[in-house]
């Protein structure tokens, strides 16, 4: 019982995605991030409904007022640190909600935010840390809000959190928004900002099959 109530929860919170974006004008066939270069797949919506397990509720944390821990190689560290000292430097209120909801950024090799976590953490790969100083701050603002809305549900209505209620395309635009925001904020490159603008919110559907699976998670190359 214990092993399928892990597994379920790790199904549930791969949900979540830090994502690039194709400011050059990439195919949006291509999901890759490449420094410099970033690039964004759109496609349908996920048709599949995962809920967090009703075990759940045990999952708590303290809030923090400390900088999330960063959790990686010495390069990956320095730019997550400069990403974040950027993000406090020009909009203390975004940083702030990362405070709060982010507890750790961990090197990985594939993006994607554990709200779950005790304390919660922004797994991020080395395509999408990268890409550029202000595309890393971006994402960790844009997965922060991600846990937000995970933690703001279950702190009204307790668990199990309804995984539409912090991901799917709702969600995405609302993060997308406010990635938007902090990047305009920090200074991000026009193509950068102007990519996020077109975005629609379904980059979740990696394989295109129109569904959220364990699939498109292993299919993330940023």
């Amino acid at each position: 019982m214990r092993n399928h109530t892990r597994l379920f929860l790790t199904i549930a919170c791969l949900n979540l995605v830090c994502f690039g974006c194709s400011p050059d004008g990439a195919p949006q066939s291509t999901n890759r991030l490449q420094a410099g270069d970033v690039d964004q797949k759109k496609s349908a919506p996920r048709d599949r409904q995962v809920e967090a397990p009703r075990d759940s509720k045990d999952l708590t944390f303290e809030w923090s007022s400390s900088p999330p821990e960063v959790i990686g190689s010495e390069r990956f560290s320095q730019q997550v640190r400069t990403a974040l000292d950027l993000i406090l430097s020009h909009s203390p209120e975004s940083y702030s909600l990362i405070q709060r909801y982010v507890g750790a950024i961990k090197q990985g090799e594939r993006s994607g935010m554990w709200a779950f976590s005790n304390p919660p953490v922004f797994e991020m790969a080395d395509p999408t840390t990268f890409a550029s100083v202000t595309w890393c701050a971006g994402s960790i603002a844009h997965d922060a809000l991600h846990s937000k809305q995970y933690h703001d549900f279950k702190a009204t209505h307790g668990a199990p959190v309804p995984s539409e209620v912090w991901t799917g395309k709702k969600s995405e635009l609302a993060c997308i928004a406010f990635q938007l925001e902090v990047l305009e904020k920090i200074g991000a490159p026009e193509r950068e900002l102007e990519h996020l603008k077109q975005l629609d919110g379904r980059h979740y559907d990696v394989n295109g099959d129109g569904k959220y699976s364990m699939e498109d998670y292993w299919q993330r190359d940023w």
